[in-house]
């Protein structure tokens, strides 16, 4: 009874609060614009919201008025049904014991029974994923992330969750950037707190994943060469939301799983918050869910599951239904402040997902290099060929009935059908665990299948050991080739805060810096970090009685292109002297000639 009072209080308190978001949003609609911008100016850093204009205001002011109908209506249903969602929230509350309990079983049978030198060889893997995330942790600000963080990370929360100008926004991450930043302050590693995180929690997750498909073997090797993945390494310190995203993927994947098992509305509400929450990071999302959805639906068909079908088709559509719901409420103040095209038909996005064969050749050949990457070609050899065992054995090593692949492929061809095909190789980032993880079966079983007394009775060794040794091999190649660090996938000025630091001591009023994309995010980052005026970014190179000229060498961007880029006569300048040479750049200033 005291639960259900509890329940019952948190219940009516959360339809209060979704009614009074109605009413604000419809007070704030018949409010003048005047009264408005006072209001909202006092939580901008320099005092005015540039943002926030009058034909900005005019815009979602029929928004906010369906958004607050929505959200009253919304309210009077939920207390209209406020018995049966008590009924439901302490089902909730009992199936998430069970759920709990199921997991915490799992883990104490791993760690209490399974071999001392399995379990240290997993512990050795965790501590190689630490070090090299860690390891490249403060490498110089990407253009990509550093462009999230200034235009939306950094900005009040009405401007970085309302603003889905361009896909680069993953509004989820956004959030959660920007209230760590608000704790910690704006310094690099906290901006990449989230993916670093995710990064690390990867390898456990993805062995564990994987243990649960196949074997103990195959979840071990699988979490050795993600542990090394220099392409995983470099997104774990690259603020972009990636690990993340692939960490959803490999939940919701053990989520599908155990519900094939046992019905439990735990697992379900995990599956509708992971699956929102994902979709509300960035819309790239979709396919990892869609593989994911298509997988556990096609286990449904042929009737692989451990219990009535029935009730999973009830459980797994009404589960969709929240998904969306959740997802519609999570975009609403995108909605209201770019509009529902921003979300549907960014150009950001169309741009680049129109399918040919010709973007189906190069994309695939992206994501295999980015896949190898530093991969050592004896290891790459040896998983291309326990990827094709796997294919070929599936029903030896799994239980399952249904591969993941088949589901991979139908949704691929799905997208291509709809002209709707991510061309960016990190968008297909999230199948590599999968595909090392398939590959790794496929090892395991044809080490297995060999018929020698030597393999039966040591394997509680060899496997580890091959493990470690492969992640250990990798990692070398790794730091020796310093792919990570050279990598230009999402746009780089490596000497970014040297040139700052220079800059600092040098920079005049009066004078301007010329740098174009993907030169000047993390130059403004920098800028801001360091307290350097940013106006001489913004002001145009052309009212400069001096310009600074930065020379993104690792683009091959030239002084000519650079000043046809930005109007710049040169002839009104004298020739530009060579301040320092970096690295990847160069930096030059001239004078205006009077």
């Amino acid at each position: 009874m005291r639960k259900c009072n509890i329940f019952k209080n948190i219940l009516i308190l959360f339809i209060i609060l979704i009614f009074l978001c109605g009413i604000l949003q419809l007070g704030v609609s018949y409010s003048s614009f005047e009264t408005l911008k006072q209001r909202i100016d006092v939580f901008s850093l320099d005092g005015s919201a540039d943002v926030f204009t009058q034909s900005f205001f005019s815009k979602i002011v029929k928004k906010l008025r369906i958004s607050s109908a929505l959200f009253i209506v919304l309210s009077v249903i939920l207390y209209s049904i406020k018995g049966k969602v008590l009924l439901f929230l302490t089902s909730l509350l009992e199936s998430m014991k069970d759920f709990i309990k199921d997991i915490l079983e799992t883990f104490r049978k791993i760690i209490c029974e399974e071999d001392k030198i399995h379990i240290f060889a997993l512990l050795v893997i965790i501590v190689i994923a630490v070090f090299l995330r860690s390891y490249y942790l403060l490498q110089p600000i990407r253009y990509d992330e550093a462009h999230m963080f200034n235009a939306y990370a950094s900005q009040p929360l009405y401007i970085g969750l309302t603003n889905y100008s361009t896909a680069n926004n993953h509004l989820f991450h956004t959030f959660l950037i920007h209230i760590t930043c608000l704790i910690f302050g704006d310094k690099l590693w906290v901006i990449r707190l989230y993916d670093f995180v995710a990064g690390i929690l990867m390898v456990p997750v993805s062995y564990m994943v994987m243990r649960m498909f196949y074997n103990k073997y195959t979840g071990l090797i699988t979490a050795g060469i993600i542990a090394s993945s220099s392409a995983l390494i470099e997104f774990s310190t690259n603020a972009r939301s990636y690990p993340i995203i692939i960490m959803i993927f490999l939940i919701l994947f053990a989520v599908f799983k155990y519900l094939k098992n046992k019905r439990s509305i735990a697992a379900w509400f995990l599956f509708v918050i992971l699956s929102s929450i994902g979709l509300h990071t960035t819309v790239a999302t979709i396919p990892c869910i869609g593989i994911a959805v298509v997988w556990f639906f096609l286990s449904i068909v042929f009737n692989d599951m451990g219990y009535s079908r029935r009730l999973i088709l009830k459980d797994f559509f009404l589960s969709l239904f929240f998904v969306i719901c959740l997802t519609l409420i999570l975009y609403s103040p995108a909605i209201i402040g770019s509009g529902l095209n921003s979300i549907t038909g960014n150009l950001a996005i169309k741009e680049f997902t129109v399918f040919s064969f010709a973007n189906l050749k190069y994309t695939s050949v992206a994501v295999w290099n980015l896949f190898n990457r530093d991969v050592p070609y004896v290891i790459y050899l040896v998983l291309i060929f326990g990827f094709v065992i796997s294919l070929l054995f599936h029903k030896k090593q799994s239980n399952d009935r249904v591969s993941i692949f088949i589901a991979v492929v139908f949704i691929i061809a799905l997208m291509a059908l709809s002209n709707n095909f991510p061309i960016f190789a990190r968008h297909w980032l999230f199948l590599l665990p999968i595909y090392i993880g398939m590959a790794s079966a496929g090892v395991v079983f044809l080490i297995r299948s060999i018929r020698l007394k030597i393999i039966t009775k040591y394997r509680h060794i060899l496997f580890p050991s091959l493990s470690v040794f492969a992640s250990l091999w990798i990692c070398l190649c790794v730091v020796g080739s310093q792919s990570v660090y050279y990598s230009n996938v999402t746009g780089t000025l490596r000497a970014a805060e040297d040139i700052t630091s220079l800059l600092k001591q040098t920079i005049e009023p009066g004078d301007r810096v010329l740098a174009i994309c993907p030169s000047d995010s993390p130059l403004l980052y920098y800028f801001n970090l360091h307290n350097v005026s940013t106006k001489v970014l913004f002001d145009s190179p052309a009212t400069g009685d001096r310009i600074f000229i930065v020379v993104n060498l690792s683009e091959k961007q030239t002084l000519k292109y650079l000043f046809r880029k930005y109007g710049v006569m040169a002839t009104n300048y004298s020739t530009p002297r060579l301040v320092k040479k970096y690295e990847f750049a160069n930096l030059y200033v001239m004078n205006r000639i009077h």
